[in-house]
């Protein structure tokens, strides 16, 4: 197995570090940026985690229906995240599909337009995750062990 990676600097500043693998059908694309939940005031922790799943909902070009109907299409999948360090954002798809896979990833990292009906269906998702993790006696458990240490 060939473990050469290729470092490419653009001349944005954004470094590129490049793994072939002409033997593969797909494309896996990940990317970060500096950021995450560490940079949240404590008044609004969450936000940065809201934020990153809110962008996929609708950007300038597309509805979030739109977004989930163009890349199950080709059986493609693209995210944005965010941890507490970094934000994170990619995509895989049929090597075929690599253009379509660079378009969506940018039309959800910067046109975002976070539609009020699709933020508020977000945020109740979350709202009834928090509610089941208080039932959950694993998770319970689980915090209250971190809570300790």
């Amino acid at each position: 197995m060939d473990l050469t990676f290729e470092k490419f600097q653009l001349s944005n500043g954004i470094t590129l570090i490049v793994k072939e693998n002409h033997h593969a059908q797909s494309v896996v694309v990940r990317g970060y940026l500096q950021g995450g939940a560490d940079l949240e005031a404590v008044n609004q922790a969450g936000l940065a985690s809201f934020t990153s799943n809110a962008m996929r909902r609708g950007t300038e070009k597309h509805t979030y229906a739109e977004i989930n109907e163009i890349t199950e299409a080709v059986a493609a999948s693209v995210y944005v995240n965010t941890g507490r360090h970094l934000t994170g954002f990619g995509g895989k798809s049929l090597a075929e599909d690599f253009n379509l896979l660079v378009e969506m990833m940018i039309d959800n990292l910067l046109c975002p337009t976070f539609p009020v009906e699709e933020v508020e269906k977000l945020r109740g998702q979350i709202i009834t995750d928090l509610k089941e993790d208080e039932d959950d006696t694993r998770g319970l458990a689980g915090r209250y062990f971190r809570e300790i240490l």
